[in-house]
């Protein structure tokens, strides 16, 4: 039975399982997308979230990518659009993911060099 969550229910959702991705939109009971999309990105900055609306205004298109959106897109929307943004959202943080632990490995190697 429907509650009136589902922004809520997300939330809870990412706490529990580690998503990659999350696809939102924007009009929500209780939590909007965009307020979810802040517990997120505060909860897990490197998260790729998508945001979806049928009713586009500028301003909340330029609020959701200054919140860390990766994208942003207009119901109805094109399979094939929402499609390419996933597939974009998951490369970039495979990148994302790739440089941090060639980073890290490259740090972990300064150490060992360094004289004691």
């Amino acid at each position: 039975m429907y509650n009136g969550s589902y922004g809520k229910e997300a939330l809870s959702c990412t706490y529990k399982n580690p998503f990659s991705l999350i696809i939102s939109d924007i009009n929500m009971p209780e939590m909007d997308g965009l307020e979810l999309l802040k517990r997120v990105k505060t909860m897990n900055p490197a998260m790729m979230v998508i945001m979806v609306t049928a009713y586009p205004e500028i301003d909340m298109a330029v609020e959701a990518m200054r919140l860390g959106a990766y994208d942003f897109i207009i119901k109805p929307a094109d399979l094939d659009l929402v499609v390419l943004s996933v597939k974009r959202a998951l490369e970039k943080k495979r990148l994302e993911e790739e440089l941090e632990a060639y980073h890290k490995n490259l740090e972990k190697l300064v150490r060992r060099r360094q004289p004691d």
